[in-house]
């Protein structure tokens, strides 16, 4: 359980990363190659925050 918990907060504090970088990345774009930049990033936020509710929920499932 143990295990699952820190790897929801470990992928949590990389999801949070990426988030910071598309806001940046959004409010700093100068040209329209900036924005291809969301192609990359937007796959990894999604994948981080599915992880996240995964290991948060085998946290709680083997929680006695």
């Amino acid at each position: 359980m143990i295990v699952f918990v820190n790897l929801a907060a470990m992928i949590s504090s990389v999801s949070e990363l990426f988030l910071k970088v598309l806001v940046c990345l959004l409010k700093e774009s100068d040209s329209w190659y900036d924005y291809l930049w969301l192609l990359i990033v937007c796959p990894i936020l999604i994948f981080t925050g599915t992880r996240t509710l995964v290991y948060v929920n085998y946290g709680i499932k083997y929680y006695e």
